[in-house]
């Protein structure tokens, strides 16, 4: 049985290992499946996408949005309103 400092130290890094090998299998497994179709539109679906598309652009504006504020030279932020704070 492993004890000790350098025991964890090295089941540590087994797990690691095992851990990238695993992800890294589910990678190519899953872009291997997903690529399997063709890179044409289907003119038939696209009203419905942008049906889709219009459907969640009014919805997300009724909810709150998220704000970006930004620094100018002076590093004061400013926000939608205007309003400056260091």
């Amino acid at each position: 049985m492993l004890t000790g400092e350098l025991g964890r130290t090295r089941l540590r890094i087994a797990a690691l290992v095992l851990g990238a090998l695993a992800t890294g299998a589910m990678v190519i497994v899953g872009c291997t499946s997903v690529t399997q179709g063709s890179a044409e539109i289907d003119r038939a679906d696209a009203p419905v996408y942008r049906a889709s598309v219009s459907a969640s652009i009014a919805e997300s504006a009724d909810r709150p949005n998220i704000v970006l504020l930004m620094a100018d030279d002076q590093g004061v932020i400013r926000g939608p309103a205007g309003a400056g704070r260091r």
